[in-house]
């Protein structure tokens, strides 16, 4: 469990910091839940040992199927070696294409990522704090905070329900805070408070103070 203490530490510290905000506390009749807009999720990026699918359109001895070096590049006919990690599919695609243009004409190239193998920390989510068993997870599309909550076998009988919180990294690397009140959630059935999950979210649930 070192790893993920210590990766809610890292990211609890930086409350302290200007790049982070915190949403002020309000009641649920308040509460509108969360929008695209404050849970922005940062885009994906190509990086170490992803394969990738490259297609020249009718240009079957250009297409290949490489995964990325450790150095961060792939290398391709006629164009060799060309840097991809930290790109979008689409930015790769698009720098492939104008490269193209010396040798063929109108290139059309297309990136798809066959298999993610760069970003298996990165790509997780995880709950800390009072809950039965605090657990790190792979990320998987429409994941919720009742979905991971469940997963951890629930609040212990010390946890502030009422008080949990999501931890969001946004696109600017700035972090945000949301409440979450497990309570509604859980014996009222407010799914307002069912928030969608995104890679690299964290739910904290803190212990009750006597």
């Amino acid at each position: 469990m070192k790893p993920i203490i210590g990766s809610f530490l890292l990211t609890a510290g930086c409350v302290l910091a200007s790049a982070c905000t915190t949403t002020s506390p309000s009641p649920p009749s308040e509460h509108n839940g969360l929008t695209d807009s404050t849970l922005e999720s940062k885009p994906f990026t190509i990086g170490e040992r992803d394969v990738l699918d490259i297609r020249v359109w009718n240009n079957p001895e250009l297409s290949v199927v490489t995964a990325l070096r450790p150095d961060g590049f792939v290398t391709l006919p006629l164009l060799g070696d060309i840097q991809a990690k930290g790109d979008k599919p689409s930015s790769l695609a698009s720098e492939i294409q104008v490269k193209l243009e010396e040798f063929v004409r109108d290139p059309q190239v297309t990136v798809i990522v066959k298999e993610i193998n760069s970003d298996e920390f990165t790509r997780r989510v995880r709950i800390t704090g009072a809950v039965d068993s605090p657990l790190t997870v792979k990320w998987s599309e429409g994941m919720t905070v009742l979905d991971l909550v469940l997963l951890a076998g629930g609040t212990n009988d010390f946890a502030d329900r009422s008080s949990a919180r999501l931890v969001r990294k946004q696109a600017d690397e700035s972090v945000k805070f949301f409440d979450v009140d497990l309570d509604a959630l859980i014996e009222q059935g407010d799914l307002r408070y069912n928030y969608p999950l995104y890679p690299s979210d964290i739910i904290t649930v803190p212990e009750l103070t006597f």
